[in-house]
């Protein structure tokens, strides 16, 4: 659900007024609004591997250092990823594109 819900106010972004534009995020191309969806599911899908291996809630126990580092290297890479993307020729093919660091700490929010 919440990636919809960001998947909506990404294509939003283009207008005056909205969520995304007031939050200085600025105006996204379609290509950024599909890095914005990857880096959502990139993010969430790893992170949901702290909150499903427990019973309880995700903070009763605390993880160990491989499972956290891991985590911490695929968050960051996706996120390095995300704002580096190389501009390709699209060619009438859905192409992702590069967005800005604040762009994607919005999306770390």
């Amino acid at each position: 659900m919440a990636t919809l819900l960001l998947l909506l106010l990404a294509l939003q972004a283009n207008t005056p007024g909205s969520l995304l534009w007031g939050a200085a995020v600025g105006p996204l191309t379609y290509g950024q609004v599909l890095t914005v969806v990857f880096l959502k599911v990139s993010l969430s899908g790893y992170l949901s591997v702290f909150s499903t291996r427990t019973v309880g809630p995700c903070f009763e126990r605390a993880p160990g250092v491989l499972p956290s580092a891991a985590a911490a290297a695929a968050c960051a890479a996706s996120t390095v990823l995300a704002t580096a993307w190389p501009p390709t020729a699209g060619g009438g093919h859905l192409v992702m594109g590069a967005i800005s660091w604040g762009q994607a700490w919005f999306v770390w929010g």
